[in-house]
């Protein structure tokens, strides 16, 4: 465990952050306490004291689903062609908030089993992914999909590289996250846009289901971002934000509440499916945030500036909506 001397984001001493919560997870007899904290000055919430690599890996379950799945003809492309033609905006050439370039070059960083990539190759681009599973690469490239196995720095980029890039549900793992996204700034072309998807520290569902909710993820979270501190780290990297929302999705709200209900109430999670008990309130649930910008999910919109001078010195915090 590493204690942090400084935020994350704002580089405030930590010295007066306000201790929020105490997580002990396991997992194959693995143990690790982990607690998340409040900066008091950019008021980002992260853990501290910090775990390592080494310590959290365990809790990533290495090895698993993609080493069984990793035959070329196992890889689901009708599942890619779906999820085309349920995130493929016609009007704004978007697919999944990602803006589309027919003949572009295009990154997916934290490629996972590869569906982004499969999907915006589909759609015309030059695309391309970066994983740090080796399980998961191995399985992308059975499929004849480019993607190479490491962390962002690792794959020495060329400046100016990339259209376009997404970073879905990946900076809130990262150590600094800052870090991260500098470098996504640097093989970015002029112009180009990052697409970063977190959890929403502030969603309702967050309100109402507790700790327990999975967007903390503990100890695999590092980082709970809200709006204003999602921003203040894309302004940081030398970004300019333009556009913030937040999704919620029925099909993901459901079930968490259904989750909840078993641990509070002991009902089992089958039957309140099965049943459609929950239904209701997620589907209040899922209008209300995205209405309000509390859905399950962040989007940021990050463009690149010709140069980090452009960016205002004081990064003052600012509504999204």
């Amino acid at each position: 465990m590493v204690d942090l001397q400084v935020c994350p984001l704002c580089k405030h001493s930590t010295t007066g952050a306000r201790q929020l919560h105490t997580f002990k997870s396991e997992v194959n007899r693995t143990r690790l306490q982990t607690t998340l904290v409040r900066c008091e000055s950019c008021n980002h919430v992260f853990c501290d004291p910090q775990p390592t690599w080494e310590e959290v890996a365990p809790f990533y379950g290495q090895g698993t689903f993609y080493e069984v799945q990793n035959v070329a003809n196992r890889f689901d492309f009708e599942a890619v062609e779906q999820l085309i033609a349920s995130r493929y905006d016609d009007a704004t050439k978007r697919f999944n908030h990602v803006p589309v370039h027919p003949g572009g070059r295009y990154l997916d960083v934290g490629s996972g089993g590869g569906l982004m990539v499969a999907a915006m190759q589909r759609l015309g681009m030059e695309a391309e992914g970066v994983e740090p599973r080796a399980d998961a690469v191995a399985y992308c490239r059975a499929a004849g999909l480019n993607v190479r196995c490491g962390n962002l720095p690792d794959a020495q980029f060329p400046p100016d590289t990339f259209d376009c890039m997404s970073l879905n549900h990946v900076l809130e793992h990262v150590p600094d996250p800052i870090d991260l996204l500098i470098e996504c700034r640097r093989v970015l072309k002029p112009g180009g846009e990052l697409v970063v998807g977190v959890p929403n520290y502030r969603s309702l569902l967050f309100q109402i289901v507790g700790w327990g909710w999975l967007g903390i993820d503990q100890p695999r979270h590092l980082h709970q971002f809200t709006d204003e501190t999602l921003r203040l780290a894309g302004e940081k990297a030398g970004f300019r934000v333009e556009e913030m929302t937040s999704e919620s999705l029925c099909k993901f709200v459901e079930p968490e509440l259904a989750r909840w209900l078993r641990t509070k109430a002991f009902v089992p999670m089958t039957l309140t499916l099965k049943t459609r008990t929950a239904y209701p309130l997620a589907s209040y649930l899922t209008r209300k945030g995205n209405a309000t910008g509390r859905g399950e999910s962040l989007v940021a919109h990050f463009r690149k500036q010709d140069a980090i001078r452009d960016v205002p010195s004081d990064t003052r915090l600012s509504p999204t909506r």
